[in-house]
């Protein structure tokens, strides 16, 4: 325990020092990508991440949860062959069919461009393919170094690729450059945090460790994961904002999918705010090594409510923001032409908050192996993209936004039923009551000092005078019991209790 608690500290350091770099980065690079592109050019740029987006998802063949579930379980056990045997062979077949499917893409590329109405598709696709590739195979030694305990040097990678990209913002856009720009800086960015994961994984895993007989993979086993693997996350790009992004480029237009892209980035800034998001990294291999050391089912119930209390924690003031600021927020740091996408951000944001308990399901019932029951939620994915299609013409991205979150909704709840079953899993209500109380008072301080929001600077004031009280609040209201707070002792660099 002694040896897993200074990995997570020395791994919860870099995470957080990149989580703070990326936020403040972050809070530049995306308002001078929004005003830099105009709507329509926006919603191209989305429109090719939600392709990228399918092509990760419907090639993977279930790769990355195989890594994600059983890189961690090996590591534990010291079993360094079964680790090089499956990086390598998985890296070739993820990429081999990566490729496969981005060519026949390419070769179709001309019938797309004209069903999502955009002229020049052709080329930007054909420069936007060659960075696919990078990114998923830098994509896959994140989950390796996840999964080995060297999230240092996913984070230091992360951390270059992100100050290189930002100075690569500030050149193109400083001298007038537009979309096929930014898509080439993507492409030199992604093809550089390939170039770093592999050098880091060489030369801090491969050759530390030396020579060691490669373990058999027990085939049988891993094909049964990933095929389950595989249709779910099928299933899961059905839900995401990939189709309903394509689903408005081919029913509407480009700029009412730069408008829904919008929405789609801010909720994204809000996941990578997430315990979850943060530190994604390192709870993925923790969650996985300490049920495959307890193998108890009490214990996947203290590390779900966990997850849920801290996500909600974070998730509730982000939404009160979004629902009370959320305009002045918009017009004061992306521009008025985001302005009308106000009303899909709250749709958006609404449902954000109730699927709080959606990772922390995730990783009970991959914990448990019970990939049957996440395959056959993906049924509510079918729901997702037949309502989208239905109401898209008549409600625009508002109705697509409805229909999206109240299948993601039925998802949740359905495998929540499930994982209760297998696990008698139960959620503790009266913590989460707490965090509520706290949340409502700032909002209630929001609303009314909102009148008050005349430009950044008073609006930066409110913002920070509402987090400053809803932290003491939460530390007085506060919803962590003794285990959690010990546990919490141990891994954080200050002492907040006594």
């Amino acid at each position: 325990m002694a040896e897993l608690v200074a990995k997570i500290k020395s791994g919860s350091f870099w995470l957080i020092i990149r989580f703070i770099l990326a936020s403040l980065v972050g809070l530049v690079t995306m308002p001078m990508i929004t005003r830099g592109l105009t709507v329509k050019q926006y919603g191209i740029y989305s429109m090719l991440f939600s392709l990228m987006f399918y092509v990760a998802t419907l090639s993977s063949l279930g790769i990355n949860d195989v890594f994600q579930r059983f890189i961690p379980d090996a590591y534990q056990k010291k079993d360094y062959g079964f680790i090089k045997n499956i990086v390598f062979k998985g890296l070739f077949i993820r990429l081999f069919s990566a490729t496969v499917f981005i060519l026949m893409l390419i070769f179709f590329s001309k019938e797309i461009g004209s069903m999502l109405g955009v002229a020049g598709w052709e080329e930007y696709f054909s420069y936007f393919s060659i960075g696919i590739i990078f990114f998923l195979g830098y994509l896959l030694f994140v989950i390796v170094f996840q999964g080995i305990f060297l999230q240092k040097y996913s984070a230091i990678v992360a951390i270059a690729s992100l100050l290189v990209r930002f100075l690569a913002l500030c050149v193109i856009f400083a001298m007038g450059f537009k979309l096929l720009a930014l898509i080439i800086v993507e492409i030199a960015i992604w093809i550089l945090s390939f170039t770093l994961a592999l050098y880091f994984y060489q030369h801090k895993f491969v050759k530390p460790i030396g020579l060691v007989e490669k373990t058999k993979i027990p085939l049988r086993r891993l094909l049964s994961y990933s095929g389950y693997s595989a249709f779910n996350e099928a299933g899961h790009v059905v839900f995401s904002s990939a189709t309903d992004l394509l689903v408005i480029g081919i029913f509407l237009d480009p700029f009412k999918a730069g408008i829904y892209g919008f929405c789609c980035k801010i909720a994204d800034y809000f996941w990578k705010f997430l315990p979850t998001g943060i530190l994604w990294e390192m709870i993925v291999p923790v969650f996985f090594s300490r049920h495959a050391k307890s193998k108890c089912n009490k214990e996947l119930n203290i590390m779900f409510n966990f997850l849920v209390k801290t996500d909600l924690f974070f998730t509730l003031p982000l939404a009160l923001t979004v629902f009370i600021l959320g305009q002045e927020i918009i017009q004061i740091v992306f521009g008025e032409k985001y302005l009308s996408a106000y009303p899909v951000l709250c749709v958006v944001t609404s449902f954000f908050v109730v699927s709080t308990i959606q990772s922390p399901i995730g990783n009970v019932l991959r914990a448990v192996e019970k990939m049957n029951v996440v395959f056959h939620s993906q049924f509510f994915a079918i729901l997702n993209l037949v309502g989208d299609i239905l109401v898209v013409n008549k409600y625009g991205i508002i109705g697509i936004a409805w229909v999206t979150s109240i299948s993601i909704l039925g998802k949740n709840l359905y495998c929540f039923y499930f994982a209760r079953k297998a696990v008698d899993l139960k959620v503790d209500i009266a913590p989460l009551l707490k965090i509520v109380t706290n949340g409502l008072v700032v909002g209630v301080l929001f609303w009314t000092l909102k009148s008050h929001t005349q430009g950044p600077i008073s609006l930066a004031i409110i913002v920070v005078s509402g987090v400053l009280i809803y932290l003491l609040l939460s530390y007085f209201n506060n919803f962590f019991d003794k285990t959690e707070k010990e546990f919490l002792l141990k891994v954080l660099p200050v002492k907040l209790w006594r």
